[in-house]
C-alpha cells in the first residue's frame, strides 16, 4: 500500500471520528431538565383550566404557577386579567430556543399580570395561529389587547427582560 492510500486512509479515520465527536458532544434540544420543565409547565395549565379556577374570577389571578404556559385558545378569555403575550416558537429556531431557555431560567421575573403563550409557528408559519395573526417569520412576539387582538408586534427579544420592556 501507497503511502498516499494510507494518508487517505488515515484522513478519513480522523475525519469519521471528528464527526462522531460532534454528534456526541452537540447537546441535545430535549434535555432531561428542559422537558420536565415542559412538563410541570403543562401541569400548571391544567391546574389553571379546572372548571372551578376559570368559573371563579378571584382565582383567576393566582391561578397560575407560572407565567409562561403553551398556548391554548381558552386562555384567551383572560385577556381582561392580564397582559398576554403570544410567542410564536418554532423548535428548529436557535433564537426561539435561547428566549424559551432564558424565559424558564427567570420565569420568577415574570411580572403578575403577564402571561406568555409559546404559540407553535411550524415550519414555515403555515399554523392556523400563525396564519390568524399575520406571523411571517419565527421568534414574533404579539402582545394581545383585553379582546385578544394584537396590540404591539415585534421580531427578536433574545431575553425576557427585553420581552417585558415592550409591554405597553
Amino acid at each position: 500500500m501507497s503511502l498516499r492510500t494510507k494518508a487517505r486512509i488515515a484522513a478519513f479515520i480522523l475525519l469519521i471520528l471528528g464527526l462522531a465527536g460532534i454528534v456526541l458532544a452537540y447537546p441535545s434540544s430535549e434535555d432531561d431538565s428542559f422537558t420536565q420543565e415542559k412538563v410541570e409547565m403543562n401541569k400548571s395549565l391544567d391546574k389553571a383550566l379546572d372548571n372551578s379556577e376559570i368559573s371563579d374570577t378571584n382565582s383567576q389571578t393566582n391561578a397560575f404557577e407560572t407565567r409562561f404556559l403553551d398556548y391554548d385558545d381558552e386562555l384567551l378569555q383572560l385577556a381582561n386579567e392580564y397582559k398576554i403575550v403570544l410567542f410564536f416558537h418554532a423548535d428548529w429556531c436557535p433564537t426561539c430556543l435561547a428566549l424559551e431557555r432564558d424565559i424558564n431560567r427567570n420565569i420568577d421575573s415574570i411580572p403578575q399580570n403577564v402571561l406568555i403563550l409559546k404559540a407553535p409557528y411550524g415550519n414555515n408559519g403555515e399554523t392556523e395561529l400563525a396564519q390568524k395573526y399575520n406571523v411571517k417569520v419565527q421568534h414574533t412576539l404579539i402582545q394581545l389587547d383585553n379582546e385578544a387582538k394584537p396590540k404591539k408586534t415585534w421580531v427578536g427579544s433574545f431575553r425576557l427582560e427585553e420581552v417585558i420592556s415592550e409591554l405597553v
